[in-house]
């Protein structure tokens, strides 16, 4: 007698709104790709590509409710009508180095504030394509940016009127070439395929893109800052709430002056422990004199280049 055939239907799991925009939110952290998220929840990356679209549409939204279910601390929401960046940058001029945050584009209106957009964002979002479907367009565009980088990787570290002088004699026509390639690959895709709309999202970022070519001081990329980044993503998953808002943003003072440390080669721990020794005895009009920058030189306890 034969064995019974059993047939298993497996069901799928359904996802609320909350998971959905979590997934998506962990996806967008810097250094994390659609494919290597999905991979960990058990996901098709085409689904976490769908996701993000509607995240991005704003049609992922969570009731006031449900996302008090989940997280207990309200720590500062995302806050995309920009006032978190506007508060900050209130008396800044300049060019701004940034990723596509919605939060970031009142700041560009009316010309104070200049935006240089980030490759390596650009890029991840090809790569993404690429990492889910092995398409050779994907892969093509990949090396055309992979040509920019070359030009970076010879002058990186030099002074801003050599990395110009580079930038315009090599980058140039890569970039000229590049912006070609798009307009014309573009309309041999479905409008409505994931590769036509990072190709459509390069091009309407294209003069943010390619400023960094007549600026030396630019640059390619945004990775500095998600690099110094990445210690809030890993706090974030070891101690998950600050507590308060309040708590929030006492963290994110503490972050960003450790990172003001590190960018003027001085160990973190020195620097805390140097301040801690003198803050108590330190005039409060002139508590502006323990700022990283301001520590002497001549204190080895607390300067020092091993970071």
């Amino acid at each position: 007698m034969e064995a019974p055939v059993v047939l298993v239907r497996q069901v799928r799991k359904r996802r609320s709104a909350v998971e959905k925009r979590l997934i998506v939110e962990q996806a967008l952290e810097p250094g994390a790709s659609v494919a290597r998220v999905a991979r960990a929840h058990g996901l098709n990356a085409n689904v976490v590509f769908h996701w993000r679209r509607l995240y991005n549409e704003g049609k992922l939204s969570v009731a006031p409710i449900e996302a008090m279910k989940l997280l207990p601390v309200s720590i500062a929401e995302r806050a995309v009508d920009g006032r978190h960046p506007r508060a900050h940058l209130k008396n800044f001029f300049g060019t701004l180095q940034a990723d596509a945050y919605a939060g970031f584009h009142p700041l560009y209106e009316g010309g104070r504030i200049l935006e240089a957009a980030c490759w390596a964002h650009t890029r991840r979002k090809f790569h993404d394509i690429f990492a889910a479907t092995a398409s050779a367009t994907a892969s093509e565009a990949i090396r055309r940016i992979g040509l920019l980088y070359a030009v970076e990787k010879q002058v990186r570290g030099s002074p801003p009127e050599i990395r110009l002088t580079a930038r315009q004699a090599r980058a140039t026509p890569v970039m000229e070439e590049l912006r070609v390639w798009l307009d014309q690959t573009l309309q041999t895709l479905s409008a409505k395929s994931d590769m036509a709309g990072e190709i459509r999202y390069a091009l309407s970022r294209w003069t943010a893109l390619t400023r960094y070519l007549d600026d030396g001081t630019v640059e390619i990329d945004n990775n500095a800052a998600e690099r110094a980044l990445r210690v809030v993503a890993l706090g974030r998953k070891n101690y998950l709430f600050a507590g308060s808002n309040n708590g929030g943003e006492r963290a994110a003072a503490i972050y960003s002056l450790l990172g003001t440390a590190k960018l003027n080669d001085i160990n973190p721990e020195h620097y805390l422990r140097y301040v801690l020794s003198h803050i108590a005895d330190h005039p409060i009009n002139r508590i502006a004199e323990l700022l990283p920058w301001n520590i002497p030189a001549t204190h080895s306890s607390a300067r020092t280049t091993d970071t």
